[in-house]
């Protein structure tokens, strides 16, 4: 969508990155709050967040995942998003299933 965060009107990252008001109705997210024990340390944290970029390896697997209606992340994560959607979370075996004879 865009190339930076900020770049985007409606994302929240001016304000967790520079306190800055956008129109938003925001509410802190404990994570975010966890960065530091005050709001300087922890915007300065946030803004560090976005310096790297992701690894086009990992940008493609989301993708893949995300049009496939499927979930990134450990197997444990997976088990438990699968038991809360009550279907399955990942990629399924390639071709027909064998006869039953």
């Amino acid at each position: 969508m865009v190339e930076h965060p900020g770049d985007y009107r409606w994302a929240s990252y001016h304000y967790s990155a520079y306190g800055k008001r956008c129109g938003l109705n925001l509410k802190e997210h404990d994570r975010y709050r966890a960065l530091a024990s005050n709001d300087a340390e922890r915007r300065r944290c946030y803004r560090e967040l976005f310096h790297n970029a992701l690894d086009t390896g990992l940008i493609h697997s989301i993708r893949q995942l995300l049009n496939s209606c499927l979930v990134l992340g450990n197997e444990r994560f997976k088990d438990e998003i699968q038991v809360q959607l009550k279907r399955k979370v990942r990629p399924g075996k390639a071709g027909r299933p064998p006869k039953q004879y």
